[in-house]
């Protein structure tokens, strides 16, 4: 099953849009297209993907900053 990062999301109130991109280039990266929702800045990798075969888990990579990345696994 193959893993792809689909989006990474950072908790406004511990990472400013600043600090995220920093850590986005620090780990290889993309920010070109930021949502900013009410407790998140969230930073699209791929766009998601619709298929019945395809599922998404939300993972914290970071607990004390609260970042995540939402995993899309395809077969």
């Amino acid at each position: 099953m193959k893993q792809i990062i689909q989006s990474v999301l950072f908790d406004k109130r511990k990472n400013t849009i600043d600090k995220a991109i920093q850590w986005l280039d620090e780990h290889g990266l993309k920010y070109y297209k930021i949502d900013t929702t009410h407790q998140y800045h969230r930073f699209r990798q791929i766009d998601p993907t619709y298929s019945p075969d395809i599922f998404y888990r939300t993972i914290t990579v970071n607990p004390k900053k609260n970042i995540k990345i939402i995993v899309e696994y395809q077969p």
